[in-house]
């Protein structure tokens, strides 16, 4: 079964209705067998409204938990930055544990935020920050990542 997705279509208005000046078919996360992501809009991280969507994936006892952030600004799409925002290889059985979550915190908005992750890291405490800073159309990432395993 393939996953759901997110598009997102910038329409003007044209004679007589509406047209489509710009589409973006996969505009966000992928939801898991079939079904779409978690999604919500908001103008918590920038004054343009800002596409949030969430999905996860689990297989062979790991569960990964993953966001996209999509910027809708007024010209257009802006870059899309895709997190890893948590991990859990419990089911694995594979020795110590790697539970770990990701949120997003303090926001400067329109600048930057932080993605903090706590947890545990192969059977010890683990937490760690990644900075993401705004850059033209997007965030980037600000030095180092926090090196969560990823899937």
């Amino acid at each position: 079964v393939a996953s759901g997705g997110l598009a997102v279509h910038y329409l003007t208005r044209s004679g007589k209705g509406w047209k489509v000046s710009s589409s973006d078919l996969d505009a966000g996360a992928r939801g898991p067998w079939g079904t779409a992501p978690d999604w919500s809009i908001s103008t918590a991280l920038h004054s343009s409204p800002v596409l949030y969507s969430s999905g996860s994936y689990s297989g062979m006892g790991v569960s990964c938990d993953h966001a996209v952030l999509t910027p809708l600004l007024s010209n257009g799409i802006g870059t899309k930055l895709e997190l890893d925002t948590g991990y859990d290889d419990e089911m694995a059985e594979r020795g110590p544990v790697t539970a770990i979550t990701g949120k997003i915190a303090n926001i400067v908005k329109g600048q930057s935020f932080d993605l903090v992750f706590s947890g545990e890291k192969k059977g010890r405490r683990f937490t760690a920050t990644e900075k993401y800073v705004w850059q033209g159309r997007g965030w980037k990432l600000s030095g180092r990542s926090a090196g969560i395993d990823g899937c």
